[in-house]
């Protein structure tokens, strides 16, 4: 029950904040969008889209709605080639190189950015297609990317 009311309240302050950030951005007069107090979301100069994060900080990561097919088609190559030749871990990442890493939540591979690396084989990754973050301790978990991807 207490998360229910901890998503409305999440729900309810993004809902404020959207209102009051495009109502800054286009202004009061621009009747098309906002009236009424309420957003048109049919106005062509919004996208749909979809949310793939929430960091513990509401920072929000989304994809835009008609991008999911193809990521989701990317993921499902990248795991097949990775079935089909099995990668090889052990990859020395360096600082902004694109890979693959493997990630713990669910074991699969995916595209991430190298953000930062530490001692004893801390690597901070970002997986670009979905917005979320994790720190490697295990070489075995990174490899290149295969070509084009």
């Amino acid at each position: 029950m207490k998360e229910k009311k901890i998503l409305k309240v999440i729900r309810l302050h993004y809902s404020i904040n959207l209102k009051i950030y495009f109502y800054k951005f286009l202004g009061t007069q621009d009747e098309g969008v906002l009236s009424s107090g309420t957003l048109n979301f049919n106005d062509p100069r919004f996208r749909r889209v979809v949310v793939t994060y929430v960091t513990t900080d509401l920072k929000v990561y989304v994809q835009y709605s008609e991008q999911g097919p193809k990521v989701e088609q990317l993921q499902s190559e990248l795991r097949d080639i990775f079935n089909q030749t099995k990668p090889v871990g052990g990859h020395t990442p360096k600082k902004g190189e694109l890979l693959a890493a493997r990630f713990t939540a669910d074991n699969e591979w995916y595209r991430a950015r190298v953000e930062k690396i530490e001692g004893n084989n801390r690597i901070s990754v970002y997986f670009i297609d979905y917005g979320n973050r994790e720190v490697i301790t295990d070489l075995g978990r990174l490899t290149n990317l295969p070509p084009g991807m």
